[in-house]
């Protein structure tokens, strides 16, 4: 007895592309300040730390959740928060504009975590806070691979995630920490070591041998946790 062949489903990567370039989690019904959210983030994940008993990367997971965000900044996320006449002015975490990305996949958490490793790569812990603001959406973690449909950045540059090389990012003050005007580089995605040295896979596979893939895990979900927690306390609170 033959069978008839199984239909092809087309509608599996256009889900999964969607959900690579989705950031509804930034639009809300209320406007909340980026410099604020930064720092209630960095409070939530303080407080999950005492509770559960993590001290020994209590103080990378602060300074990760203090950088968290800091990548909405870029010019092209801000566009999208200021989409609409009720937002107010200022950088901005959460907003009621429901507009799109001009740049196909753009991921704010990876402009964030460039931000960061620009000004202190070689710091203790550096890769590691790397790591969890690149990772806290579960969208970049080993890697940095643009997705096949992905637009590519003008006069050849490298490009990944909406994330061009060279992009700028302003500098910005919040809560005993400063961010210089950053001009992202993106040679952590070539292989073996370039002029930011080791590769963004050779750090990413440091920190799993070092860590484990467990305790990596559980590293970001404490800031993944801490965000969610902030920005549903800000929407009560507003």
């Amino acid at each position: 007895m033959t069978k008839p062949p199984v239909p092809p489903v087309n509608a599996a990567e256009a889900v999964v592309s969607d959900a690579f370039g989705e950031d509804w989690r930034s639009q809300q019904k209320y406007s909340v300040a980026l410099v604020d959210h930064l720092g209630h983030a960095a409070n939530q994940v303080a407080g999950l730390c005492h509770a559960l008993g993590e001290t020994a990367s209590a103080d990378a997971l602060r300074r990760a959740a203090l950088w968290h965000d800091v990548g909405k900044a870029h010019p092209v996320f801000d566009a999208t928060m200021h989409a609409c006449n009720a937002a107010p002015e200022g950088f901005l975490a959460k907003s009621p504009c429901n507009g799109r990305h001009s740049r196909k996949f753009f991921r704010h958490e990876l402009a964030s975590a460039l931000t960061w490793l620009a000004q202190h790569d070689g710091e203790p812990n550096a890769d590691l806070i790397t790591y969890i603001i690149a990772a806290h959406h579960g969208k970049v973690r080993m890697s940095l691979r643009a997705m096949p449909t992905e637009e590519p950045a003008p006069d050849g540059r490298r490009f990944v995630r909406g994330v061009w090389e060279s992009d700028e990012l302003p500098a910005l003050d919040f809560h005993g920490e400063h961010s210089d005007k950053t001009t992202l580089s993106l040679a952590l995605m070539e292989l073996g070591e370039g002029e930011q040295g080791p590769s963004w896979t050779a750090r990413a596979l440091n920190l799993l041998e070092h860590h484990g893939p467990f305790q990596l895990a559980w590293l970001e979900t404490l800031v993944r946790l801490a965000d969610w927690r902030a920005s549903g306390e800000e929407q009560e609170r507003a």
